[in-house]
């Protein structure tokens, strides 16, 4: 029988994983720093830098579905979703990306 704390580890390695499996959802984040092993610190400051505004949109949106109340940073300034901005500049693909995120939404 599994311990109260192996019942924790193997819950935060399926979050984490399924976290991952959500960055590479969107084709612009599949090589973005921080992502094996999972690093929210890391791949919000890779979303700083030489990022395409499609790609820092994506980076926020995986950044608040890992934990929609830290104030995210991208650099100096605060790393917001913006739904009707990304609708507004996501191609196709990221689009259903999102979409098949917000047809079963989960939060980790």
């Amino acid at each position: 029988m599994a311990t109260i704390l192996e019942d924790l580890n193997d819950r935060e390695v399926q979050t984490r994983t399924r976290i991952v499996e959500l960055a590479r959802s969107f084709h612009t984040l599949r090589r973005a720093d921080g992502l094996e092993p999972w690093n929210a610190d890391k791949f919000a400051r890779w979303a700083g830098f030489n990022v395409s505004d499609y790609s820092r949109q994506a980076a926020a949106f995986v950044l608040m579905v890992w934990n929609r109340h830290h104030p995210w940073k991208f650099g100096k300034f605060l790393a917001r979703f913006d739904l009707a901005e990304a609708l507004l500049i996501w191609d196709q693909d990221m689009r259903a990306a999102w979409q098949d995120w917000a047809a079963d939404p989960w939060f980790a």
